[in-house]
């Protein structure tokens, strides 16, 4: 008898620790999901004015093809431009108005 009312509490307080350590587990999980969220907002607040930047850029180099601007090394300063954007292309200018072979 005694065994039986022993393996009843012991089932039981499993049961309890197993539902304690379920919800445990689920609140760490939404605090985790949480933090990543916040910071994928961040993250594309600030790559988001860097593509922006970058477009900008790249659409002043458009221009400047178009008025026959022509930079010697044109893959450098598209690459420079993509990752600099509009002071990227301000760059390349001055130096190609200095004489500086880009």
């Amino acid at each position: 008898m005694y065994v039986k009312i022993y393996r009843k509490l012991k089932n039981k307080l499993k049961n309890k620790l197993k539902n304690k350590l379920k919800m445990e587990l689920l609140l760490y999980l939404i605090a985790a999901a949480v933090i990543l969220l916040i910071l994928l907002y961040i993250v594309w607040k600030v790559a988001k004015k860097l593509i922006i930047n970058s477009i900008i850029g790249l659409i002043i180099m458009g221009i400047l093809y178009v008025l026959d601007v022509k930079f010697k090394h044109w893959v450098l300063v598209y690459v420079i431009t993509v990752i600099f954007g509009i002071v990227g292309i301000l760059v390349a200018l001055i130096l190609k108005f200095f004489g500086v072979p880009v």
